[in-house]
């Protein structure tokens, strides 16, 4: 009767949030909530490849356009309880506007290429019944170095500048519930929603006072949703969207030993 009302939850919790929130943001990747380990346990390698459009913010709104190139392992322990890392590396822009609306700035992208980042989370899952599975997730990112671009104009009292901007410290935290159905020929599809949080540091050197120094996404609510396609022998593709006022997705293929 429970995993019947946890279902139910799952679903309308997905439904609102694709209905009722104005805006939603996209991170990933989450992946099915029962994993990539064979039956359950072992190790499990793969490679993947993101775009992602998330918004972050300080005194005014910046659109997040990253590509993602990554490497992912994770161990499962037992059946439903499962770790995995991640390491990749981004080419990113921040779109503007940048600094206050009576600056002239040269450029209103901050580009954040050639970063690394990493990923570490956890996946534990529960079974309804053959076909039916459910769980939950958490993970955090970090970027270890930072994003630099150069930017040139006039601040709001005719002041020419030109000045490096840095996006420093940046982190992320996701996590989600989701609900997974077994289909034919080992074919899966999963979704449900999220949340997320994540924050950085724009600075400038030399200092400018009109960009504001730290960024966030703020509290936000997403829903994501998959499908896991069995390849040649353990091989598995798997591809993934995240739903937001833009689409972003992510695809990647693993190997179970």
């Amino acid at each position: 009767m429970m995993s019947g009302r946890i279902i139910i939850c799952i679903v309308l919790s997905v439904i609102g949030i694709l209905t009722g929130s104005p805006e939603l943001y996209a991170q990933g990747f989450f992946g099915p909530p029962q994993g990539y380990s064979r039956e359950g346990k072992g190790l499990y390698t793969a490679i993947g490849y993101l775009f992602i459009r998330d918004r972050w913010k300080d005194d005014h709104p910046y659109l997040m356009k990253e590509k993602i190139v990554y490497s992912e392992a994770g161990y499962g322990f037992s059946q439903g309880v499962e770790i995995y890392g991640r390491l990749g590396f981004t080419d990113g822009t921040f779109c503007g506007p940048i600094g206050y609306k009576n600056s002239t700035i040269s450029t209103n992208d901050l580009k954040s290429d050639d970063r690394f980042l990493g990923t570490i989370g956890l996946r534990w899952s529960h079974g309804v019944n053959k076909s039916l599975r459910w769980g939950i997730f958490i993970q955090g990112s970090y970027f270890f170095n930072d994003g630099a671009d150069e930017i040139s104009g006039l601040s709001a009292s005719g002041i020419p500048f030109n000045t490096e901007v840095r996006i420093k410290d940046e982190w992320q935290v996701k996590a989600g519930i989701g609900l997974q159905v077994k289909m034919t020929d080992g074919m899966r599809i999963y979704g449900g929603p999220y949340l997320y949080r994540g924050e950085g540091r724009v600075t400038t050197s030399p200092p400018l006072t009109f960009i504001g120094e730290k960024i966030k996404s703020g509290f936000a609510i997403g829903a994501y949703g998959g499908i896991v396609f069995p390849l040649y022998r353990r091989f598995q593709l798997t591809t993934e969207g995240w739903y937001t006022e833009n689409f972003s997705m992510g695809t990647m293929i693993t190997y179970s030993y």
